[in-house]
């Protein structure tokens, strides 16, 4: 991925990430981290289910979403929102049913 992905289009800076009719777009989807669906399948987990998302430094409680553009053996977490901020930035990261 690109670093124009990893940053969602309405959480690049702090007047776009205040201003209410942005945040309330459809190109503004709430935070998430992302796998592709053979990662999910393997590791027993299921869409929509929340889970831990940890690295050395932080964690975050998020929902999982499917998403077929993440390669296998990797996590897609945007960044840009405060449930996000305690992972970082490019990081290894283990997940963690809740």
């Amino acid at each position: 991925r690109s670093s124009a992905d990893i940053l969602p289009m309405y959480r690049g800076d702090q007047i776009v990430r205040n201003a209410p009719a942005l945040q309330k777009t459809a190109d503004n989807p709430p935070p998430s981290v992302h796998l592709n669906q053979a990662m999910i399948d393997d590791f027993g987990l299921t869409a929509g289910r929340e889970v831990v998302v940890r690295n050395g430094g932080g964690g975050a409680r998020l929902p999982l979403r499917a998403d077929e553009r993440v390669p296998s053996g990797c996590a897609y977490v945007p960044a840009g929102y405060a449930q996000t901020a305690p992972l970082g930035g490019h990081c290894r990261v283990t997940l963690e049913k809740t």
